[in-house]
């Protein structure tokens, strides 16, 4: 496991279609890993940080890391299919945006 730079505004990667998780596969398991690790060093660096997606630290996977009051999980493959601002208990913390 290793902590990663993570991917600022702007930067091109962050546009590109992060590719589908094969669960079949172990490719995916370092970046799931690093992802973890590096979540667990924002909040502890910063005190922030609920959540994190894999190309905001340069993976090409889709998933996410999540460390909010009901624990830490990570989302493999996640989509979006409904979203409502009264219900959203993660926040508006954006690491990938410069302060």
């Amino acid at each position: 496991m290793a902590v990663r730079g993570i991917l600022m505004f702007g930067d091109d990667r962050l546009r590109q279609k992060a590719l589908t998780v094969d669960l079949l596969r172990d490719d995916w398991q370092t970046d799931a890993a690093d992802l973890i690790e590096t979540l667990a060093s924002l909040k502890n660096r910063f005190a922030f940080g609920n959540a994190l997606a894999g190309p905001q630290i340069g993976s090409r996977y889709r998933m996410i890391a999540f460390d909010g009051s009901h624990g830490s999980f990570l989302a493999i493959n996640p989509r979006i299919t409904w979203f409502s601002a009264e219900c959203s208990p993660f926040g508006t913390t954006a690491s990938s945006v410069q302060l």
